[in-house]
């Protein structure tokens, strides 16, 4: 890696670092808000995967959110831009992943520990609960925790979720990072391929490779779709809980926006295929990966409330971005004919049964 000069900043109780493209900017503004709502003294890095996303987060003025461009992080690693033309989007994005790390604790040689975050994670409790577990440990591990259905995925998503990876500069957690970064330059794609997938099956064995490592105990920090089902869902303070403890934070992996069938009002009847509809401040449908089955307590802790707040980080987007779309997924003309044709028949059937129980009230 080539040498940076190092710089000093203002030491803070807790420092993230994420990554983002214009796409993902909503899931970043909510993420960021809900560090800032925990009240706890956050940093969070922005690694901003294209210009306009440096351009909108410098416009939005937030406090204790630093950008960073990507050409400055491939500056830095010129190994990571070597690998560029390779890789997809997605698969640069997770190639990036402990380069963004050890960028922060190399450059920022104050910092005690550094905590990477996927954007699309969103807090209801202080991070503290994390580090708490984590003592004086080097590396923090997140276990996926896989519930009954979703036991075979570890095979293919690994044992640890890299969403939430934490590292001290210390000689172990420096030394697990940098191991992990060369697997990654190495290999790092969205396919299976022995034993390895994207960033994540590299994370399996370092708690015996590597001392310091130590893997959070506390149910409330990542719970996501593969394992929420494994928990009894309860609020406390207005606030999500698992099984009596708090939900430090949530992963909302899957979720998906939509904005053509709500352009065509059409919301109420999309909701047939979909989760749910936002309709204020900016309307949009919504869903979750296929293969989750959402229960109506799961939708109301945690979806829900997450596609309000999406919602929201859209109206502040397009304050400065009028128009911005790049945050929905695109329909085909065939899913759309599909989805049509779902919605007429499904009306034709309500209003079916809607005129037989008429029939029987007057008969």
């Amino acid at each position: 890696m080539a040498g940076r000069p190092t710089e000093t900043v203002a030491v803070m109780a807790y420092d993230f670092c994420t990554l983002l493209d214009f796409g993902y900017l909503p899931q970043g503004l909510v993420l960021y808000r809900s560090l800032k709502e925990t009240g706890e003294d956050c940093r969070l890095r922005v690694f901003c995967m294209d210009d306009e996303t440096e351009t909108v987060l410098s416009e939005l003025e937030l406090p204790n959110l630093e950008t960073v461009p990507l050409g400055e992080l491939e500056a830095y690693d010129p190994a990571l831009a070597a690998v560029k033309g390779s890789r997809t989007s997605v698969e640069y994005c997770w190639t990036a992943k402990p380069v963004v790390c050890l960028y922060a604790l190399e450059r920022y040689q104050e910092l005690e520990l550094t905590t990477f975050l996927d954007a699309d994670l969103a807090f209801f409790q202080s991070p503290r609960f994390l580090f708490d577990d984590l003592g004086a440990a080097s590396t923090l591990l997140t276990p996926h925790r896989y519930d009954d259905r979703w036991q075979g995925w570890e095979t293919r998503g690994g044992i640890y979720n890299s969403g939430l990876v934490s590292f001290r500069p210390t000689a172990d957690g420096l030394s697990a990072a940098r191991w992990w970064r060369a697997r990654c330059l190495e290999w790092c794609y969205n396919r299976r391929e022995k034993n390895r997938f994207g960033d994540q099956h590299y994370l399996d064995d370092w708690p015996e490779r590597f001392d310091g490592v130590h893997i959070l105990a506390h149910r409330g920090g990542g719970v996501a779709p593969w394992n929420v089902k494994a928990h009894r869902l309860g609020q406390s303070n207005g606030r999500p809980t698992v099984d009596g403890d708090p939900v430090v934070f949530f992963h909302h992996q899957s979720f998906r926006m939509y904005s053509p069938f709500l352009a065509r009002g059409s919301a109420p009847a999309f909701l047939s295929t979909a989760r749910g509809h936002v309709e204020h401040p900016i309307p949009f449908a919504w869903t979750v990966g296929r293969v989750y089955d959402v229960s109506s307590r799961e939708k109301e802790l945690f979806w829900a409330p997450y596609a309000g707040k999406l919602s929201e980080a859209i109206a502040d987007i397009r304050a400065v971005r009028p128009g911005y779309s790049a945050c929905f997924t695109p329909l085909s003309k065939t899913r759309r004919a599909y989805e049509w044709t779902r919605v007429r028949l499904m009306t034709a059937r309500a209003g079916w049964r809607s005129s037989r129980r008429s029939a029987r009230r007057s008969g």
